[in-house]
């Protein structure tokens, strides 16, 4: 039986990975490090630089807060709820006061952010504002003016309430007289009950309680907004980036270069 003839792959000979020779090792990054060390100190040092100019030239800003504690209809329950009081400081006190503050100032604009808040779990509403101590005046006037308004409206509500409440006691107390005065069979039960109506109409006009301003346009102990030392840090951290990358820039180019020169 004959047997096929082996047959064998050619052997081809391909050539070497092109690109070997281009690797850069660590050795050969440090070296271009070392280069380059000229280059990289000088933009090291105009990178910290600019930061340190920026950073001592930044203004501290200061939180300045206004605390109004929300009146009472009883010991447990708000005159009003929060969401309601926070939509009117914000789409009625604040641009009232806002449209009599900027002429009187000659400005175009609030120079600061006002920020209505209801801390959570509590019966205050808190207006606070970023700004330099340059316009301390400016926020206090704003902030003063706007909790004045929010004060008043609530006055103003409570002393209409308890004008309802007096009517009814007034009605009650008419009642009682006409009682007495037509010597019905009950009167003694009709008596009773008006004058239960009348005191739980007192109590609820009792119950009041009027806000509060607890604090104008307080001053913050710390600066608010960037820090200082955040922007010293972080242009240390830009400039070393930023030092290395000016280094392999500027040895691609040098390459580059050179290979346009040869070719």
């Amino acid at each position: 039986m004959s047997q096929l003839p082996q047959t064998t792959a050619p052997h081809t000979n391909l050539p070497p990975y092109p690109y070997r020779d281009n690797e850069i090792s660590l050795v050969d990054i440090a070296k271009i490090l070392i280069k380059r060390r000229r280059l990289m100190a000088l933009v090291f040092v105009l990178t910290v630089a600019a930061a340190a100019t920026f950073a001592f030239t930044l203004p501290q800003k200061y939180e300045y807060t206004t605390i109004y504690t929300i009146a009472q209809a009883d010991a447990e329950k708000p005159l009003e709820s929060v969401a309601g009081l926070q939509t009117k400081v914000n789409s009625l006190y604040i641009p009232a006061v806002v449209r009599e503050f900027l002429p009187r100032h000659q400005l175009e604009a609030v120079p600061f952010v006002l920020n209505v808040r209801n801390p959570r779990d509590s019966g205050l509403i808190t207006i606070t504002s970023q700004t330099t101590e340059d316009a301390e005046p400016l926020v206090r006037e704003l902030h003063g003016a706007i909790a004045e308004r929010l004060k008043a409206e609530q006055d103003a509500n409570i002393h209409h309430r308890t004008e309802l409440l007096q009517q009814q006691i007034d009605a009650a107390r008419a009642q009682i007289d006409l009682v007495k005065n037509a010597e019905l069979a009950k009167a003694g039960e009709l008596i009773a009950s008006y004058t239960a109506t009348i005191n739980n109409l007192q109590a609820q006009a009792n119950s009041f309680q009027t806000g509060s301003i607890s604090a104008i346009a307080n001053q913050s102990l710390q600066p608010k907004g960037t820090s200082k030392k955040l922007v010293l840090a972080l242009g240390l951290v830009l400039g070393a980036m930023l030092a290395v990358m000016a280094v392999f820039v500027r040895e691609f180019i040098g390459q580059l270069c050179a290979s346009l020169k040869e070719d």
